[in-house]
């Protein structure tokens, strides 16, 4: 029989060793209370197929929730073991050096593993499970109920089913007692990762050669519209509104012209969060939630909407707040912004030289080319 050690991201209470002769006491270790896993039997078919650094589903208390595994081990000396359930993902989330690195950074500054490990992984990877209480369809007649639990038949009856957090706190220890006396069923339900599939953009021609011919021959034609469209062809980013009628010495109106035609689009007005660069020479210390905010700025590398670190941290608005009044983190006001969106083949007012290049260039491609992220 196989063993795998996992560490689970779950609070854990833990009482602090006696750190006298020596920092040990009966060989235990004074760092083993932060370090704390949790060893679980691997069925003989996950055998082949586990590794360490893998995201794993195991039972833990009445629960089902998800760990990442940190050693693998031929034997163990308790004497009753839970079996691992799952694997969720075959590739490993983390090398053994990531882990290590983890081990490190829990003994070096008293943290528990469980959170180190987790400031490792891709934000949106863990998957939740949520209790679900619905009707039982066999269920007893309604006697000797008690109010609340009345009440709680009740709020059931006009919704079929409710997630426990939806249950108001005073009557969640009647939904226990009703599923044991069978009015109530109780599920787990798996909700999917956060973490979605990064796209790219890439662009290719598509138009057959005398439709690109014609094309050609139009982009020495010049007007208004084609320098709102040149100066967004140079721009590496998006232009706000403001910016790019001053450039082209024109009006709102114009650039709104190109917008109701599908050539361009008007952003609407937003705001976006960036470390700062105190945050970079300081690299504090902060709280877990404020901490995976950091983690996520710093590895998306460009600003990031508050809907976007919300999927990937469920930060709390007070959270951003504080980083902000502290210094870590600038909020950046944003007007409209205006970017092209139109295939080349459409756009028939142009620079002639820079896009004529950028025609010729893609007939000689045989496949899509990378343009942005």
């Amino acid at each position: 029989m196989k063993y795998a050690e996992i560490v689970v991201n779950v609070p854990i209470t833990a009482h602090l060793p006696s750190l006298q002769r020596g920092g040990q006491e009966g060989g235990y270790s004074s760092h083993a209370w932060l370090e704390q896993t949790f060893t679980y039997q691997i069925a003989p078919a996950l055998q082949t197929n586990i590794e360490i650094g893998q995201l794993v589903w195991v039972p833990f208390g009445a629960r089902r929730i998800q760990g990442i595994v940190v050693a693998l081990a031929d034997y163990t000396e308790l004497e009753e073991t839970r079996a691992l359930q799952a694997i969720v993902e075959q590739r490993p989330l983390l090398s053994p050096t990531q882990i290590e690195l983890a081990r490190w950074i829990s003994r070096r500054y008293l943290a528990p593993l469980a959170h180190c490990i987790w400031l490792l992984l891709p934000p949106g990877i863990e998957q939740k499970v949520e209790t679900v209480f619905e009707l039982a369809a066999d269920a007893p007649a309604e006697n000797h109920l008690n109010e609340k639990q009345k009440q709680l038949l009740e709020l059931l009856g006009n919704n079929r089913a409710l997630k426990s957090t939806r249950i108001p706190p005073n009557l969640r220890g009647a939904a226990e007692s009703l599923v044991q006396r069978g009015f109530l069923q109780k599920r787990a339900l798996v909700q999917p990762p956060k973490a979605k599939p990064k796209h790219i953009k890439a662009v290719r021609l598509i138009a057959e050669a005398e439709t690109i011919a014609r094309t050609l021959a139009t982009l020495a034609r010049r007007d208004l519209r084609a320098d709102i469209i040149q100066l967004l062809s140079e721009s590496n980013a998006p232009l706000t509104l403001d910016e790019l009628c001053e450039r082209a010495k024109c009006k709102p109106a114009a650039v709104r012209a190109l917008a109701d035609a599908g050539v361009l689009e008007i952003l609407p007005r937003g705001s976006s969060f960036a470390l700062t660069p105190k945050y970079f020479e300081t690299v504090p210390a902060l709280p877990l939630r404020q901490s995976r905010v950091c983690v996520f700025l710093r590895e998306h590398k460009t600003p990031a909407s508050f809907e976007e670190i919300y999927d990937a941290t469920r930060v709390t608005p007070s959270s951003l707040r504080a980083l902000e009044k502290n210094g870590w983190i600038q909020q950046n006001k944003e007007s409209e912004r205006v970017r092209l969106i139109a295939p080349t083949s459409t756009l028939t007012a142009h620079h002639s030289s820079r896009l004529e290049n950028i025609v010729r260039f893609l007939q000689q491609e045989p496949n899509p080319v990378w343009i942005s992220a």
